[in-house]
């Protein structure tokens, strides 16, 4: 197996789409919401929404930005400053599910 895993201790300011990894640090939009626990962008949130709904797993989304924030400062403010990442690496999808799904060794 082939298997790295890296884990980014200080995200600082940066703010991701954990859906479409666009790059939202430095934008005012607002919008957006978590669903699980995946930091969901403005252009994102309306799409998702809609297959949530169709799947009727609108309980997913557990929180949504305020209008009067952005969703860069309420994805940092959720956060805390003690965030982190783990990205995990692998050269085939059945080792990416062992690692993830299957707690293959680190």
């Amino acid at each position: 197996m082939t298997i790295t895993r890296e884990t980014i201790t200080h995200l600082g300011a940066l703010v991701l789409c954990d859906w479409c990894n666009e790059d939202w640090t430095s934008s005012d939009q607002s919008g957006g919401f978590i669903f699980g626990a995946k930091a969901t962008c403005p252009n994102c949130a309306p799409g998702l929404e809609a297959d949530a709904k169709r799947f009727n797993e609108l309980d997913h989304i557990k929180a949504r930005c305020p209008a009067d924030m952005s969703f860069a400062d309420w994805v940092r403010e959720g956060r805390g400053p003690d965030a982190k990442v783990e990205v995990i690496s692998a050269t085939t999808f059945d080792e990416l599910a062992d690692a993830i799904f299957k707690g293959a060794d680190k």
